[in-house]
């Protein structure tokens, strides 16, 4: 054993399996024809999760919990890191889905801003290991730092990869084990160097609020579209139909279909934008404009750290220099495709006689179901912001929200919209504005939609609700 070795010879290992509940996207080595962003991928040609990508979101939130051993556990100049991240793979075939930005003023897709990127299904696993290495004189504090880590994973906070905000990298850590040894003991080190782990599973304690400014508040929300919904995305599958619902192949190769989380995050920050202006805010910006508010000024100074210049649309889904809140994933169906695809048959009408016009008949597949699973994550929220959303759930129950193609003739309204659960994750006790039991001293706050008193929860929002034009 090497000096740092025998200084510090206990290791806490923690494994498990990070699986993704909707798409999973990173930034590849190269570019192949025909794709504008690629996977990683290792030697073997399996998608890569890299353990130094996952242990710098890690570091990130864990300096935001307030934990005082961050440094001594992740390193700082001249102070090796202590936690080793390895890196984890899956063999899955890459899938395309098409991106396009939306013109603020016509509600269509904007001029050349049609782009692609690579992405996993949903369901990929990818099996996660994380290695602390300890001493009997800083094993307390990594024990407490090693279950911030165990919880914020299997909690979902962490979304590794690019475009968490639009969808991909939402995960969950499953089937999470830790163990402990010392490899100064004649145990471990006989189960060291024989390539073994010695050591029966141990527990953690649950995490304690060490007092910093973290939070998360998930929402875990299951849709319908009693109506008929056809959402896009990815390469035309099925030659049957000029319109198809956009599906994704998951882990198991089964198809399922996918309310891509940009795509929805889109169509609720042009609700978001109407609401604001209908509550007479005088800064809303249009981040289409080269010339919006936000966007124009931060590309000039580079923005204030803290966001206070930011309109309250830009504060809620980011902007130059500031990254979203505001988190939505893949919606996915549950279950396989619908047996009984239904086929729309339109045409196009000729203005002068009312007949229909030669040539211009088209078709289209929507889906007639519910059961679309997906999260909406909101990082340290406030009231305000918490009311947005709540007016955002009255707006879905009285019909009024939209998604995907064809709106205009009939369908993609969403018609139902279920809270399976609430869950806080927070480093420090929410002081105001928050009804039991979120308003507790612990760190981690679950319940299911059926058990809150929505009533409540509106008397609780109902001040911020009512000075929404306050911006």
């Amino acid at each position: 054993m090497n000096i740092a070795e025998a200084s510090a010879p206990i290791r806490l290992v923690l494994e498990g399996t990070l699986r993704m509940r909707g798409a999973f996207a990173s930034a590849g080595t190269e570019i192949r024809a025909g794709d504008d962003a690629t996977l990683l991928r290792d030697g073997g040609g399996k998608v890569l999760l890299s353990g130094t990508g996952l242990k710098g979101a890690l570091r990130s939130l864990m300096e935001r919990t307030g934990e005082a051993s961050v440094e001594s556990l992740f390193g700082k100049q001249d102070n090796a890191s202590r936690i080793v991240i390895a890196d984890a793979a899956f063999d899955t075939q890459g899938q395309k889905r098409h991106r396009v930005a939306i013109n603020r003023k016509r509600g269509v897709a904007a001029d050349g801003l049609l782009f692609d990127q690579e992405m996993t299904g949903p369901g990929a696993a990818f099996p996660v290991r994380v290695t602390v290495k300890s001493s009997q004189d800083t094993l307390e504090a990594d024990r407490q730092a090693l279950a911030w880590i165990k919880a914020l994973l299997e909690w979902g906070a962490v979304t590794p990869g690019g475009d968490s905000r639009r969808g991909a990298g939402h995960c969950l850590l499953k089937h999470a084990s830790v163990r402990e040894y010392d490899k100064s003991a004649e145990e471990g080190l006989a189960g060291w160097l024989a390539g073994t782990d010695p050591i029966a599973e141990t527990a953690l304690a649950a995490p304690a609020l060490p007092g910093g400014s973290l939070r998360f508040l998930a929402v875990d929300l299951s849709l319908a579209f009693a109506d008929g919904v056809l959402v896009g995305g990815g390469d035309k599958k099925d030659a049957t139909s000029d319109l198809v619902a956009y599906t994704m192949t998951d882990a198991e190769g089964n198809e399922r279909l996918v309310l891509p989380g940009g795509g929805i995050r889109g169509v609720l920050r042009q609700a978001v934008e109407r609401l604001w202006r209908l509550r007479g805010a005088a800064n809303v910006c249009d981040p289409s404009e080269a010339g919006g508010w936000c966007s124009a000024e931060r590309r000039r100074t580079g923005g204030k750290t803290d966001g206070t210049d930011l309109c309250p649309v830009c504060a809620l889904f980011g902007a130059i220099n500031w990254r979203a809140p505001l988190a939505i994933s893949d919606f996915v169906k549950r279950g396989g495709l619908p047996d009984n695809p239904c086929l729309v048959d339109h045409v196009a009408i000729n203005r002068f006689h009312g007949g229909a016009e030669e040539s211009k008949k088209f078709d289209e597949t929507p889906v007639f179901t519910d059961g679309f699973a997906g999260r909406v994550m909101l990082e340290n929220p406030t009231p305000k912001q918490l009311a947005v959303l709540a007016h955002l759930g009255l707006m879905a129950r009285d019909g009024e929200l939209w998604f995907g193609h064809s709106t205009h003739r009939g369908i993609g309204r969403l018609t139902g919209i279920t809270v399976k659960r609430l869950s806080l994750l927070q480093a420090s006790p929410w002081t105001a504005g928050v009804p039991a039991p979120f308003d507790e001293a612990a760190a981690l706050i679950s319940q299911s939609g059926a058990e809150i008193d929505w009533m409540k929860w509106l008397a609780a929002l109902e001040p911020a609700m009512t000075t929404l034009e306050e911006a």
